[in-house]
């Protein structure tokens, strides 16, 4: 299985609190759209409009296969976003994504489990190995400029991987493959 064509596909990434929190906060959801050209979606105002914004765009873009790193545990995701709507509103929204790929389970998938080192974040280790930025050291994602570049930054892993130029550990253990290790380079 290969990754869907850019214009087929929607990014999409949000911030939440810590997750040793009982409550789910939710910061920021953003998106990115590549038909025809790169279009953004993103919230960061109260909670409920973001969540209710971002299920309308849901719903606009049912055609798309949405592209997310990690976002269908209980804990991260689309059902924990559902959640928090219910716990601020008492009402449900149904956030029906009818095509979705985890990205991160595609990479694990297509490249192994050891694709790149996990111990600091797989998604951080992917932006240092491939020079992207991105890369975060807190826990939560709150400011404006910190999500867009996690935005992009998964934007630029799935743009690499479908033009077969994203660099993980498994191509660094192939291109040593066969090599005689007592002859030095």
């Amino acid at each position: 299985m290969n990754l869907p064509r850019l214009e087929n596909s929607i990014i999409v990434h949000y911030g939440c609190s810590d997750f040793n929190f009982d409550e789910h906060k939710v910061y920021w959801i953003g998106a990115i759209n590549h038909a025809p050209h790169k279009t953004y979606f993103f919230e960061n105002r109260n909670e409920i409009e973001i969540i209710e914004k971002f299920g309308s765009y849901v719903k606009d873009n049912e055609d798309k296969t949405f592209i997310h790193w990690s976002m269908n545990s209980p804990k991260f995701g689309f059902r924990a976003i559902e959640k928090r709507y219910l716990n601020l509103t008492n009402n449900s929204i149904a956030l029906d994504i009818k095509n979705e790929i985890d990205l991160s389970e595609y990479l694990k998938n297509k490249y192994t489990i050891n694709y790149i080192e996990r111990e600091g974040g797989r998604l951080n280790n992917l932006a240092k190995l491939n020079g992207f930025s991105g890369y975060k050291s807190d826990n939560e994602v709150i400011n404006i400029n910190d999500a867009t570049n996690r935005l992009e930054l998964i934007f630029s892993i799935v743009q690499a991987e479908i033009q077969g130029n994203l660099k993980t550990l498994s191509d660094a253990h192939q291109q040593n493959e066969g090599k005689d290790p007592q002859i030095e380079e």
